[in-house]
């Protein structure tokens, strides 16, 4: 029997790489798992996107930059995501 990849462990595999890669850039941990967390957030709605194998290297682009530009993260919300529910 053939091996399946399965894209959601590919996915939080990438997503991993993409935060050690940013730690190992001098970004203080906490702030980029929050640029992390923000770029997969701000694109929740967007699934298709999520299995590009671009994708976290565009969120390793934009964490960068945020933190090069002394922008902080946004506050982690484990509430919701802010979104109007309708």
């Amino acid at each position: 029997m053939a091996h399946r990849s399965d894209p959601e462990a590919i996915f939080q595999a990438r997503k991993a790489a993409v935060l050690e890669r940013l730690v190992g850039d001098g970004i203080p941990r906490a702030m980029a798992e929050a640029w992390v967390t923000s770029w997969e957030r701000g694109i929740a709605d967007i699934h298709d996107l999520r299995r590009d194998p671009r994708f976290w290297e565009s969120g390793y682009i934009f964490a960068h930059r945020e933190w090069e530009l002394e922008n902080k993260p946004p506050p982690a919300d484990t509430s919701s995501d802010g979104r109007d529910p309708a």
